[in-house]
């Protein structure tokens, strides 16, 4: 029988729970990950390049926009240039973990700053919430993130292996908005939060194949702007 206090320090929980609270968002992002590993097997570069997008970039906009770009022969510094455009959102995300991180040792940061993006992030603003110990909330979100990556690099292969078969008519290009959509579902409280996602959402499907893939950057930015705005015009009344 495991008693309380016992199941507070059992090893590997919150390592555990970590896994197990992504699994769901990782079967979300799973065609988008499709997405990224057909396109890297139909654009002109070389054998392994696109798939090591997801060990440098770790982002699907920006992943997807760095092999467009380098299919079309862009010069590098463009290709840098917009990658960090598309993941300047992760600033944001950054900065919201910060406190959390703090005091953390530098490896460990290091380790989590790489595995930080949208899904991860989510995940994490719900297990700095658990009634969990500082350790165990950190191995829950490193149990999240590695989760995700090592489930993220199995999907673009396979997504590199199928290449073109997979048929145009399932349009799995729409599946980054719709990804988007259902973690900020998740993430969304009160009318503020609800005004902002809906704002975002419409900006980022309107801007789908913008210049440099900035419509998602400009759908957070509308997001943020809306989101802001409406929780100070409530706070003061």
């Amino acid at each position: 029988m495991i008693t309380a206090a016992s199941e507070a320090t059992e090893p590997g929980r919150g390592t555990r729970q970590g896994a197990q609270a992504m699994l769901p968002l990782l079967v979300g992002v799973a065609p988008l990950g499709l997405v990224v590993g057909v396109r890297a097997a139909a654009a002109d570069l070389p054998a392994g390049a696109g798939w090591a997008t997801g060990l440098t970039i770790y982002g699907a906009s920006a992943q997807l926009a760095a092999i467009d770009l380098l299919d079309r022969g862009v010069a590098p510094l463009l290709v840098v240039t917009t990658v960090a455009v598309v993941n300047a959102r992760l600033a944001l995300y950054s900065a919201g973990m910060g406190p959390h991180w703090r005091g953390a040792p530098a490896g460990w940061r290091m380790l989590a700053a790489y595995l930080l993006v949208d899904p991860s992030y989510a995940v994490a603003t719900d297990g700095y919430t658990r009634d969990l110990s500082p350790a165990d909330r950190h191995r829950f979100y490193v149990g999240a993130g590695l989760t995700l990556w090592a489930g993220w690099m199995v999907i673009t292969f396979v997504g590199m292996t199928l290449g073109s078969h997979v048929p145009p008519s399932l349009h799995l290009e729409f599946a980054l908005p719709l990804c988007l959509l259902s973690i900020i579902a998740k993430q969304v409280d009160g009318r503020p939060g609800l005004l902002a996602a809906a704002f975002a959402a419409l900006v980022a499907v309107g801007g789908h194949g913008l210049p440099m893939a900035t419509g998602l950057p400009l759908a957070i930015v509308v997001g943020i702007v809306i989101g802001s705005s409406r929780l100070a015009g409530h706070e003061g009344r």
